[in-house]
């Protein structure tokens, strides 16, 4: 969903007719939903061919639809398509990304008008953790003036164990799309600034989940290392790290299921974090919302 309302979502068909879609992407804005590719259509330019399979949809904030999907027939592939009131068109890859006719692009992080991918397969745990790692060393590269090295501090330890995930980060930037290929090192740590006004920074074991904040600041979820249970939101403020909620904003939730990750995390323009989370019983999920500031 994006700010105005507009949502769109990939559904399953209940039928055994073969002229009936079976999977559809439908945009829904108001109390009028449209679908607007199904398993029934060809990709464009690929004649003879039908979809076969889609992601989850993103909707930008001009209203139009962004989708992975995979198609069936002779010149069987996958790819990355943008729906328009104009029509639906295939998205350019960027050099040094390519997919096989097997491969499904799922996104895995979405800000507003910012969505990253990976393969399906790939861990969404790994590729957050890294998109998070990528984002933040290049901003703290590009401070300036740069950081003084006696007042920085690590935050997100370096990983050298774990394989690199190729992502595809798609944004839109003045009326079009971008893609750009990203890499997170995990053997890259992490580093912040350290306030002279506050406590000094804790690293945290690792990155729940995250989004963009108002401000296009990183809003993250984690814990710190010396206190795995204690689970709270922070914001990656201009390289510095800054802690939004207390350890008692969060009992509810720690309770319930200690350990436990946020499953998903979003944010709009209005300083409104919603996430989805164990509820007071532990058996089931809710869904929590707050307001950062």
């Amino acid at each position: 969903m994006n700010d105005s309302g507009v949502m769109a979502f990939t559904a399953t068909l209940a039928t055994d007719q073969a002229d009936v879609p079976k999977v559809v992407v439908v945009r829904q804005e108001g109390a009028k939903p449209r679908a607007v590719v199904t398993n029934l259509d060809a990709p464009p330019g690929q004649e003879g061919a039908k979809f076969e399979e889609f992601s989850a949809p993103l909707v930008y904030s001009d209203g139009n639809v962004l989708f992975g999907a995979r198609w069936s027939g002779k010149s069987s592939g996958s790819g990355l398509f943008l729906w328009s009131p104009g029509g639906l068109q295939p998205l350019p890859l960027p050099p040094g990304f390519a997919l096989r006719p097997k491969d499904l692009l799922d996104p895995f992080f979405v800000g507003r008008d910012e969505t990253a991918f990976v393969r399906r397969g790939a861990s969404p745990d790994i590729a957050t953790e890294q998109f998070f790692r990528a984002i933040s060393i290049q901003t703290f590269q590009a401070l300036q003036p740069p950081p003084d090295p006696t007042r920085t501090a690590e935050l997100l330890a370096a990983r050298p164990g774990v394989a690199p995930v190729q992502m595809l980060l798609v944004y839109l930037e003045n009326g079009s799309i971008q893609t750009a290929v990203l890499s997170g090192d995990p053997t890259d740590a992490v580093l912040v600034k350290q306030s002279l006004t506050t406590s000094p920074v804790k690293a945290v074991g690792r990155i729940e989940s995250l989004t963009i904040g108002s401000r296009g600041n990183m809003i993250f979820a984690a814990a710190p290392v010396d206190g795995p249970n204690d689970l709270a939101l922070y914001c990656n403020c201009d390289g510095q790290e800054n802690r939004l909620t207390t350890a008692d904003d969060f009992q509810p939730i720690t309770l319930a299921g200690p350990g436990k990750p946020i499953l998903y995390l979003t944010g709009d323009t209005q300083q409104t974090v919603a996430f989805l989370a164990p509820t007071a019983s532990g058996d089931n999920t809710a869904i929590y919302v707050t307001t950062i500031r």
